[in-house]
């Protein structure tokens, strides 16, 4: 009898779900509400299920429907990248989604000139980590580029293994979407 009531219990202590650490996000990045009286996102990072590492990041909307969206972005100098071609690739995936999440990059220039822009936004929800990426010619007047991931609506968005890398190609020329490249 006590054998089968620690097994019981083992199983119990095995299959019970383990809550996940939520962590703040690093320094550089930036988490915005566009409607901040709202309150209705929160981000950071989680142990929970990440893709690549120890951690991932997110953004999950509260309890009811949230108003406005919520947004994790990051901007840092062009200067390296001017005149080159820069592929932007990360992993994601939505939980419980019922709202819309947009993958988005921007390149400005002089004033908070939008030189170019792209997002991506996936039409269907991504219950395991899907791989996304993008390239962008960097015009050589641009000053900054900011990346970002926006959740609209209900549910929980997943991000990990961003990364730049300068690749091949001609700047100027026609810019193709990859496999997973923008929708409109």
């Amino acid at each position: 009898m006590i054998t089968r009531l620690l097994a019981a219990a083992l199983l119990l202590c095995l299959c019970a779900p383990v809550e996940a650490r939520e962590l703040p996000l690093p320094a550089a990045w930036h988490f915005m509400l566009s409607q901040p009286e709202d309150n209705a996102y929160t981000a950071g990072l989680t142990d929970l299920d990440s893709h690549g590492g120890k951690t991932c990041g997110f953004i999950k909307s509260g309890l009811g429907t949230p108003k406005g969206l919520g947004d994790v972005s990051q901007a840092f100098k062009a200067d390296r990248y001017r005149g080159k071609r820069l592929r932007w690739s990360l992993w994601y995936k939505s939980i419980a989604l019922k709202g819309k999440v947009t993958l988005w990059m921007r390149v400005d220039g002089p004033n908070h000139t939008v030189l170019s822009y792209g997002r991506y936004v996936p039409t269907k929800t991504a219950t395991g980590w899907r791989a996304h990426s993008d390239e962008f010619n960097i015009p050589k007047a641009a000053e900054q580029i900011a990346i970002g991931v926006t959740l609209e609506g209900e549910g929980v968005v997943c991000f990990d293994d961003m990364q730049f890398a300068v690749i091949k190609g001609i700047p100027g020329e026609p810019v193709h979407a990859q496999k997973n490249g923008f929708e409109e």
